[in-house]
This record gives C-alpha cells, sequence and structure tokens, in this order.
C-alpha cells in the first residue's frame, strides 16, 4: 500500500486516514508513524455503539432507584461489590463514580481524613480557591492543617456530602463501568464547568488529567 504523509492532522478528513491506513505524522515533526488498522472498521464501531447502548438500561436503573443518606448506618449496600454511584443535592445531581467497592468508596466520602474523603478535597479546593498544583505545600493534607479558609471549606463540603441522597448500580466489567460513569456524567451534567453556561452549573466531574 502507498504510503501518504501529512503535514497536519487536520488537512485530511480523519476518517479517511484511517480507513485508508493512513501514515499519521505528528504537527511540526518529521516522523512518520502507521498505526495499525483494523480490517473491519464497521465492527469496531458497531461494537462500541453495541457498548454503549448496553448501558442504557443500567444507567435507567441508576437514576431510578430510590436514594438513601450517605450518612445512613448501616449502609445498604453490600460488602466488597464494585460498580457506579450517584450523589445529588435536594435531587440534583452532583458527582457520579466508580469504584471495585461501593461501601468503601461511600464511607470514604463521609470521612473526615482529606486522605480518604477525595470529593470533599476535590468541593473544598473549589470554594476556597486551592487548585490542585501536585506540590507539598498544597497537598490537602497540608492546607487542612495550614490554611483556615480550606479547613471551612473541607468541613462545610463534608457535611453537605454526609447528607446528599445516594443512588448505585453493580456493574463488575471493568470497560463498561468506566462508560457508564462518563455517560452518567455528561447525561447528568455533573461535570465542573470553570465557565457555567446559562441553564447549567455542572458538577463536580472532572476527566482532566495533570
Amino acid at each position: 500500500m502507498a504510503m501518504r504523509r501529512l503535514g497536519a492532522l487536520d488537512s485530511v478528513d480523519p476518517r479517511e486516514a484511517w480507513d485508508n491506513g493512513a501514515p499519521l505524522r505528528a504537527i511540526g515533526s518529521s516522523t512518520t508513524c502507521r498505526y495499525p488498522v483494523s480490517q473491519d472498521r464497521s465492527r469496531a464501531v458497531s461494537d462500541f455503539a453495541s457498548a454503549v447502548n448496553g448501558i442504557k438500561p443500567t444507567f435507567r436503573r441508576l437514576v431510578e432507584m430510590d436514594p438513601f443518606r450517605l450518612d445512613e448506618v448501616p449502609s445498604p449496600v453490600p460488602d466488597a461489590q464494585p460498580g457506579v454511584y450517584l450523589l445529588s443535592e435536594s435531587g440534583r445531581p452532583l458527582y457520579v463514580g466508580r469504584t471495585r467497592d461501593v461501601r468503601r468508596r461511600l464511607s470514604g466520602h463521609r470521612s473526615s481524613a482529606v486522605t480518604r474523603a477525595t470529593l470533599a478535597v476535590k468541593m473544598a479546593r473549589i470554594a476556597a480557591n486551592r487548585p490542585a498544583t501536585y506540590t507539598t505545600g498544597n497537598s490537602a493534607r497540608h492546607l487542612y492543617s495550614h490554611d483556615p479558609t480550606f479547613r471551612t471549606c473541607f468541613d462545610a463540603a463534608r457535611a453537605r456530602i454526609c447528607a446528599m441522597e445516594v443512588r448505585w448500580v453493580d456493574e463488575t466489567d471493568d470497560v463498561r463501568q468506566a462508560m457508564l460513569e462518563i455517560y452518567a456524567a455528561v447525561d447528568l451534567d455533573t461535570i465542573v464547568r470553570e465557565r457555567p453556561e446559562a441553564g447549567r452549573v455542572g458538577g463536580y466531574n472532572s476527566f482532566r488529567t495533570s
């Protein structure tokens, strides 16, 4: 098959490049890379579409289940149950999470330890305007010990979380679990919005990497 060189990735239709097995060159680079291309692209697209359709019934089970309060004891969630959970406040979805142990993760969310209460830390960072910089002086543990504003915001966030409504569904397959988390976050508008749009304020999910 003849090799094509691309000056920029946006200079061709990416579908054409993929379907023809075209070599792709990173912008500003002279290195040509050939990616393995499936001979049956339509099957791959169909498989992905089937996977998305397959999580829709699970998503409906998630949003339609009767909620319970996060601080409810004992928790109605079985031990060591993998799945996806939804946290809401006064009926408004705020956060979707996935985990190999739903009960343990929910317990962590209501913990007073900043190393376990990851959602409260995220909410406190936003409220106190203390974005993560991944430096020692900016760690959640350091801020809680030395920054009164952050500590107040963390304690307030934890109190909010403990009163939130919880819904959850079991899901043992890692791929479907990941897809369901993203699907639910997008559908329920729980993704953090740095610039809230009219009528869409978002929640506390973020899929940004460092």
